[in-house]
């Protein structure tokens, strides 16, 4: 009898266990560092700081899965005079969120710090899951410190993927698909008190857009044979034309880049680096040209203009088929570019999950390709074989609308130096790590 309660007891406390490890919560490592609150006539006696703090979370069983409370834990190095201690509701994750692959989400976790009097010690705790130890649950370390410093805190890498439209401000181009593959870290390596060694690398395609003498339309005459092998003599009808001549040129360029970084200011709403930019650059040309009729009449050919229609006169016309229908032709180029820079990135909240990026850079280009206008009737592709001096900026605009997906309008403008530059301007949505995921599942 005894045995086989024992083993009743065994199965039970099996049983318990497998549904005890059915549901993972993990939170994902990182450092941040605040000030201390410090012990004045008249001061505060306490102050709370909000620490953001990562959760993992998935389970092994769906099927059985439940909610789970999220109760969060401060653990103290020694007994620090700061005595930190959590000030929030414990959250709940609910069971229909639960996935058999990794989820994340954000908390922020409100510490109240007691004020501390001189002198003040560097101190620490981390932040951990009631009933798992840091180092086994992760943990969010906490360094609390007397210098005037930003409160920043240590992100993991931001992986983020664009979807945006491309549009064109002069409605010439149309719509066009935007994918932007992204990392962004800019606190990868500490080498200073608040300085910092990052990195943005990424894939990019886009198109960009023209607005010059490529891209503009004018009007002509022109004198063409009735019939090709027609002889330019007196009395020998001809046909005069009035038309006219549009060009469309689309830039489709797909940009392989990686930038390491270094801050030159690094603050919790302002961060500068100067950039050093690689970029691998694919660089296709599409060039569409059109021309249409406005008016057309038959002519005689007189003694008095015989000579300047031998110099003018057209063999073919160009409206063979249909006066009325325009006639279209398009021709493409792809050249593959290597460049070299060096610039600024600048990256600053504005607002409330508001942030501006913007990154000038300049450098040299050692391939570059673009169409150059050889008479009103065709293009050609004209290479720089040689490196010249070239420039691109990129500005992008962002609003955080939840933890994982980001609104975007930004514009990169591209070109060399002394020409007219090309430009691409799109809207979008960026899906952090989390969001792809959810995606994809």
């Amino acid at each position: 009898m005894k045995k086989q309660i024992t083993i009743l007891v065994i199965f039970t406390l099996l049983a318990k266990m497998e549904v005890y490890c059915q549901e993972h919560l993990h939170i994902i490592s990182q450092q941040t560092t605040v000030q201390y609150l410090q012990n004045k006539p008249g001061g505060s006696a306490t102050i709370i700081k909000n620490i953001k703090v990562m959760l993992e979370f998935w389970t092994d069983n769906k099927s059985t899965v439940a909610n789970q409370t999220v109760s969060f834990a401060v653990e103290k190095a020694g007994a620090p005079k700061s005595d930190p201690v959590i000030s929030m509701v414990d959250p709940v994750i609910t069971k229909d969120k639960f996935k058999t692959s990794k989820d994340t989400i954000e908390y922020t976790v409100p510490i109240i710090l007691k004020a501390v009097a001189p002198p003040f010690l560097t101190e620490a705790f981390s932040i951990g899951l009631s009933g798992k130890s840091a180092s086994v649950g992760g943990g969010a370390s906490v360094v609390i410190q007397e210098d005037e410093v930003e409160e920043i805190s240590k992100t993991p890498p931001g992986l983020t993927y664009l979807n945006a439209v491309n549009f064109d401000f002069q409605g010439s181009n149309g719509a066009s698909y935007v994918g932007h593959l992204n990392v962004y870290k800019p606190d990868l390596i500490k080498i200073g008190k608040n300085s910092w060694i990052g990195l943005n690398l990424g894939v990019m395609k886009v198109d960009f857009s023209r607005q010059d003498s490529l891209n503009t339309t004018f009007n002509y005459n022109e004198n063409v044979k009735i019939k090709p092998l027609d002889s330019i003599v007196v009395g020998k009808q001809y046909l005069r034309q009035y038309n006219k001549f549009t060009t469309v040129s689309k830039n489709v360029t797909w940009s392989f880049y990686f930038q390491p970084m270094i801050s030159l200011m690094y603050r919790k709403n302002c961060k500068i680096f100067l950039h050093f930019h690689t970029e691998f650059y694919i660089d296709k040309w599409n060039t569409t040209t059109t021309i249409n009729n406005y008016q057309q009449d038959t002519a005689v050919i007189a003694a008095d203009n015989i000579n300047s229609l031998r110099n003018t006169m057209s063999n073919i016309n160009t409206f063979q088929k249909s006066i009325a229908d325009g006639v279209s032709s398009t021709s493409s180029s792809i050249q593959v570019n290597f460049n070299l820079g060096v610039g600024f990135t600048v990256d600053v909240n504005l607002w409330d999950g508001g942030s501006l990026f913007v990154q000038p850079t300049i450098g040299k280009a050692f391939n570059y390709e673009r169409p150059q206008a050889v008479n009103r009737k065709s293009l050609s592709y004209r290479s720089d074989t040689t490196s010249f001096l070239g420039h691109l900026t990129r500005f992008a605009l962002k609003q955080q609308i939840t933890p994982n997906m980001q609104a975007v309008m930004g514009v990169d403008i591209r070109g060399k130096f002394k020409t007219t530059p090309t430009y691409a301007s799109y809207i979008g949505v960026n899906l952090g790590l989390s969001g792809i995921k959810k995606l994809i599942n």
